[in-house]
């Protein structure tokens, strides 16, 4: 914050605290740029949602964490590390996750979503709601990417991806809607 003196300083018990939080709340996977499965925007929801309720401090220090170390060292290229402030923190994390959209959210990764949107499909032993958890996920990954997914597209998205014609009898009678037809 730069601000002489600090009223946000972060103690070093805090910063303490703060690192074993990160360190012990790992991601699933590593975020590997080019190479992830994950969007940039689906990695910045990550980091946010992660740790909900944790201070910009906490996120920050997680998403170093669960990054490749090369990634994070192209995200923070020509950056100044972070003073000991809850302020310059919270700048520092929004600058991150912007930066991560910026390189991240590019064609490809708009391509890869919607690639997965339109080949998404109900697993032989995946029960329906799991199947309609992963088809939102996808679709919200789109929706952060800036990319629209009308409430038809998904409905029929849905209805094909589905395992059994039971099921899809179901839907339709329970989403139908007499102006779309699935034909």
């Amino acid at each position: 914050c730069k601000s002489k003196p600090c009223k946000s300083k972060i103690s070093m018990k805090d910063y303490d605290v703060a690192s074993n939080i990160a360190t012990k709340s790992s991601s699933t996977s590593k975020f590997l740029g080019e190479d992830d499965d994950r969007s940039g925007s689906t990695f910045v929801r990550e980091i946010l949602s992660a740790l909900e309720g944790h201070d910009a401090v906490t996120k920050y220090l997680w998403a170093k964490q669960n990054m490749e170390k090369s990634i994070w060292a192209k995200l923070i290229k020509g950056t100044e590390p972070p003073t000991r402030c809850y302020v310059d923190y919270e700048k520092h994390l929004d600058r991150l996750c912007s930066t991560i959209r910026k390189l991240y959210d590019n064609d490809d990764a708009i391509a890869k979503a919607e690639v997965k949107f339109v080949t998404c499909r109900q697993g032989n032993s995946e029960c329906l709601a799991r199947y309609v958890k992963r088809l939102e996920s996808i679709v919200t990954e789109l929706h952060f990417m800036g990319i629209r997914t009308y409430e038809y597209i998904l409905k029929r998205r849905l209805y094909d991806g589905l395992n059994s014609d039971y099921l899809r009898e179901k839907v339709d009678k329970e989403l139908s809607d007499p102006n779309v037809s699935y034909e």
